[in-house]
Protein backbone atom coordinates (compact mmCIF):
# COMPACT_ATOMS: atom_id res chain seq x y z
CA UNK A 1 0.00 0.00 0.00
CA UNK A 2 2.94 2.16 0.90
CA UNK A 3 4.33 1.94 -2.85
CA UNK A 4 1.12 3.00 -4.37
CA UNK A 5 0.59 5.70 -2.06
CA UNK A 6 4.21 7.05 -3.09
CA UNK A 7 3.49 6.13 -6.94
CA UNK A 8 0.30 8.61 -7.00
CA UNK A 9 2.38 11.29 -4.59
CA UNK A 10 4.86 11.03 -7.29
CA UNK A 11 2.54 10.99 -10.06
CA UNK A 12 1.27 14.68 -8.80
CA UNK A 13 4.76 15.78 -7.98
CA UNK A 14 5.31 15.09 -11.51
CA UNK A 15 1.89 16.62 -12.87
CA UNK A 16 2.19 20.29 -13.26
CA UNK A 17 -1.10 22.64 -13.16
CA UNK A 18 -2.05 25.68 -14.34
CA UNK A 19 -5.02 28.20 -13.68
CA UNK A 20 -7.63 28.64 -17.03
CA UNK A 21 -6.14 31.63 -19.22
CA UNK A 22 -4.34 29.37 -22.08
CA UNK A 23 -6.16 28.32 -25.05
CA UNK A 24 -8.15 25.36 -25.52
CA UNK A 25 -9.77 22.99 -28.02
CA UNK A 26 -13.42 24.07 -28.48
CA UNK A 27 -14.77 19.89 -27.55
CA UNK A 28 -13.44 18.60 -25.62
CA UNK A 29 -14.19 15.09 -24.36
CA UNK A 30 -16.53 15.55 -20.69
CA UNK A 31 -16.61 12.84 -18.20
CA UNK A 32 -17.85 12.83 -15.41
CA UNK A 33 -17.16 11.08 -12.67
CA UNK A 34 -19.89 10.27 -10.25
CA UNK A 35 -19.05 9.37 -7.09
CA UNK A 36 -21.26 6.24 -5.39
CA UNK A 37 -19.11 5.48 -2.18
CA UNK A 38 -16.27 7.68 -1.25
CA UNK A 39 -13.42 6.17 0.25
CA UNK A 40 -10.61 7.98 2.30
CA UNK A 41 -7.20 7.72 1.34
CA UNK A 42 -5.84 7.79 4.76
CA UNK A 43 -8.58 4.99 5.76
CA UNK A 44 -7.43 2.07 3.92
CA UNK A 45 -6.37 -0.70 5.99
CA UNK A 46 -7.47 -3.77 4.34
CA UNK A 47 -9.76 -2.07 1.85
CA UNK A 48 -9.80 -1.18 -1.70
CA UNK A 49 -7.99 1.93 -2.67
CA UNK A 50 -10.35 3.60 -4.75
CA UNK A 51 -13.52 5.32 -4.58
CA UNK A 52 -16.34 3.71 -5.91
CA UNK A 53 -18.11 5.64 -9.24
CA UNK A 54 -19.47 5.54 -12.02
CA UNK A 55 -18.27 6.72 -15.47
CA UNK A 56 -20.21 9.03 -18.09
CA UNK A 57 -18.76 10.08 -21.77
CA UNK A 58 -20.36 12.59 -23.45
CA UNK A 59 -20.95 11.87 -27.11
CA UNK A 60 -17.69 12.99 -28.67
CA UNK A 61 -16.08 11.84 -32.31
CA UNK A 62 -12.70 10.51 -30.89
CA UNK A 63 -13.78 8.53 -27.64
CA UNK A 64 -16.02 5.93 -27.30
CA UNK A 65 -16.81 4.44 -23.86
CA UNK A 66 -16.17 0.45 -24.15
CA UNK A 67 -16.97 -2.66 -21.85
CA UNK A 68 -18.03 -1.94 -18.33
CA UNK A 69 -21.43 -0.01 -18.63
CA UNK A 70 -20.03 1.27 -14.70
CA UNK A 71 -16.69 1.73 -15.09
CA UNK A 72 -16.30 1.80 -19.29
CA UNK A 73 -12.39 2.05 -20.84
CA UNK A 74 -12.01 5.19 -22.44
CA UNK A 75 -11.15 4.21 -26.13
CA UNK A 76 -9.51 6.82 -27.89
CA UNK A 77 -9.16 7.14 -31.94
CA UNK A 78 -7.14 10.50 -32.17
CA UNK A 79 -5.44 13.19 -30.07
CA UNK A 80 -8.19 14.56 -27.77
CA UNK A 81 -8.61 16.90 -24.77
CA UNK A 82 -10.38 15.57 -21.82
CA UNK A 83 -12.37 17.36 -20.08
CA UNK A 84 -13.04 15.62 -16.91
CA UNK A 85 -15.59 16.34 -13.68
CA UNK A 86 -16.54 14.94 -10.37
CA UNK A 87 -20.58 14.66 -9.18
CA UNK A 88 -22.47 12.97 -6.17
CA UNK A 89 -24.85 10.29 -6.90
CA UNK A 90 -26.21 11.63 -3.45
CA UNK A 91 -25.78 15.20 -4.30
CA UNK A 92 -25.17 15.19 -0.31
CA UNK A 93 -21.61 16.33 -1.37
CA UNK A 94 -19.40 17.91 -3.85
CA UNK A 95 -15.81 16.80 -5.18
CA UNK A 96 -13.29 18.43 -6.99
CA UNK A 97 -10.88 17.01 -9.26
CA UNK A 98 -6.98 17.88 -8.01
CA UNK A 99 -4.63 15.79 -9.77
CA UNK A 100 -4.04 12.83 -12.15
CA UNK A 101 -1.31 10.22 -12.55
CA UNK A 102 -1.18 7.63 -15.08
CA UNK A 103 0.21 3.96 -14.75
CA UNK A 104 0.68 2.01 -18.14
CA UNK A 105 -0.83 -1.84 -19.03
CA UNK A 106 -0.25 -2.57 -22.28
CA UNK A 107 1.50 -1.29 -25.50
CA UNK A 108 4.62 0.85 -25.48
CA UNK A 109 6.96 2.08 -23.13
CA UNK A 110 5.31 5.14 -21.61
CA UNK A 111 5.02 3.69 -17.83
CA UNK A 112 3.84 7.02 -16.31
CA UNK A 113 1.99 8.43 -19.41
CA UNK A 114 4.43 11.82 -19.87
CA UNK A 115 4.89 11.13 -23.46
CA UNK A 116 1.45 10.51 -24.29
CA UNK A 117 -0.63 12.92 -22.17
CA UNK A 118 0.36 16.26 -22.06
CA UNK A 119 0.62 17.64 -18.07
CA UNK A 120 -2.82 18.72 -16.72
CA UNK A 121 -4.51 21.81 -16.31
CA UNK A 122 -6.56 23.02 -13.45
CA UNK A 123 -10.07 25.03 -14.32
CA UNK A 124 -12.30 25.39 -11.54
CA UNK A 125 -14.12 22.34 -10.69
CA UNK A 126 -12.56 20.57 -13.93
CA UNK A 127 -9.23 18.89 -14.93
CA UNK A 128 -8.40 19.20 -18.59
CA UNK A 129 -5.60 16.49 -19.66
CA UNK A 130 -4.70 16.39 -23.75
CA UNK A 131 -4.28 13.03 -25.03
CA UNK A 132 -1.64 13.84 -27.37
CA UNK A 133 -2.22 10.33 -29.03
CA UNK A 134 2.02 9.83 -29.22
CA UNK A 135 1.40 5.59 -28.26
CA UNK A 136 -1.18 3.57 -30.84
CA UNK A 137 -2.71 0.38 -29.20
CA UNK A 138 -1.41 1.49 -25.26
CA UNK A 139 -3.33 1.47 -22.61
CA UNK A 140 -3.07 3.13 -19.29
CA UNK A 141 -4.82 2.99 -15.83
CA UNK A 142 -5.99 6.70 -15.07
CA UNK A 143 -5.84 7.73 -11.24
CA UNK A 144 -8.24 10.77 -10.72
CA UNK A 145 -7.38 12.33 -7.47
CA UNK A 146 -10.46 14.10 -5.91
CA UNK A 147 -10.93 16.23 -2.46
CA UNK A 148 -14.39 15.60 -0.89
CA UNK A 149 -14.92 19.23 -0.78
CA UNK A 150 -16.37 19.31 2.93
CA UNK A 151 -13.19 18.08 4.98
CA UNK A 152 -10.57 18.12 2.37
CA UNK A 153 -10.24 14.12 2.55
CA UNK A 154 -8.54 12.46 -0.52
CA UNK A 155 -9.67 9.60 -2.90
CA UNK A 156 -8.82 7.87 -6.02
CA UNK A 157 -10.80 6.77 -8.90
CA UNK A 158 -9.49 4.68 -11.64
CA UNK A 159 -11.13 4.75 -14.59
CA UNK A 160 -8.85 2.96 -18.13
CA UNK A 161 -8.10 4.69 -21.23
CA UNK A 162 -6.31 3.49 -24.40
CA UNK A 163 -5.74 4.50 -27.50
CA UNK A 164 -6.92 2.49 -30.74
CA UNK A 165 -4.03 1.34 -32.65
CA UNK A 166 -4.88 3.26 -35.81
CA UNK A 167 -5.37 7.18 -36.23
Amino acid sequence: MKNYLVGIAAGLCAVSFAIAGESSPAHPAVVTLTVVQFRALDGLAGGTPYTDATTTLAAHPLVTAVGDEINPTLRCRGAVEFEIRVASADKAESYTPVGIYFRQQAGGDDANGAANFAPAERHGATLRVKNRFATRGARWELFVVIRRNSDGAIGVIDPPIENDQAE
